[in-house]
């Protein structure tokens, strides 16, 4: 999982270019259940919308590069990394800086 996260931060790195802004590519994941001793969150998929929403709204990302995993077990975390990998990889590809927006 860590050696997944340096991938997805490294691809994140901004290409040089002429003051273009960067393409943000955020994940956004909420996870309601944590131990097994522990009792379920009650609000954490209402939340994650919530900064969803915001991202989209005013934090500069598009719908098309938000990436929203609801009620995230660890593949479903590990495939919404390597989704917002491959974004940021095609973006790079295509000249444009990208920062990468994570939030859990």
């Amino acid at each position: 999982m860590i050696g997944l996260l340096a991938i997805a931060a490294t691809a994140a790195e901004p290409v040089p270019s002429a003051g273009e802004a960067p393409v943000r590519v955020a994940v956004v994941v909420s996870a309601r259940v944590g131990l097994p001793t522990e009792e379920p969150l009650r609000w954490s998929d209402d939340d994650g919308d919530r900064v969803a929403a915001a991202l989209t709204e005013v934090g500069g990302v598009a719908p098309e590069d938000l990436l929203r995993s609801a009620g995230a077990d660890r593949a479903a975390l590990e495939r919404a990394l390597e989704a917002a990998r491959d974004r940021v990889q095609a973006l790079n590809a295509e000249g444009h800086p990208t920062e990468l927006l994570f939030y859990y």
